[in-house]
């Protein structure tokens, strides 16, 4: 899991309006992780984790990640996730998975980017599915 761009999307209406706005406002310096940011960084990873190697998010349970453990509480959402994305799979048998693929807006600047939690290409619908982690609420969309 990689970090994000300076530039999130929290602030992206103000490039919307001010293109410019890159060149005059430096990079926000960097936050100390909340508590509530860090258990969602672990859920991440095991979740990443899962996908590429084909596990459940049960089989994570007592691992660490980012010097958090993977707890049940963590697999029981995590669990829901990976779920959609299978069915996706499932359901879609020339479905190509990327896990955290970086997206760019190189129409502002290369400088706003982030990642996606799970991409999902259907070349013969010429479908993308987004799925996004949200520890415990999935939200997709094509």
């Amino acid at each position: 899991m990689a970090t994000h761009s300076s530039y999130g999307g929290s602030s992206i209406y103000i490039l919307d309006k001010c293109p410019g706005a890159l060149r005059l406002y430096p990079a926000a310096p960097a936050e100390e992780e909340s508590e509530a940011a860090a258990t969602g960084t672990c859920a991440h990873h095991g979740g990443e984790l899962a996908i590429r190697m084909g596990l459940s998010a049960y089989d994570l349970i007592g691992m660490t990640f980012q010097g958090r453990e993977f707890t049940q509480a963590m697999a029981d959402d995590v669990q829901i996730y990976l779920s959609e994305i299978r069915r996706i799979k499932a359901e879609n048998p020339d479905a190509v998975v990327l896990v955290e693929p970086k997206v760019t807006m190189y129409s502002v600047s290369d400088e706003v980017y982030g990642y996606v939690d799970c991409m999902i290409f259907v070349p013969s619908k010429r479908w993308l599915f987004i799925v996004d982690l949200k520890y415990g609420i999935i939200v997709t969309g094509k």
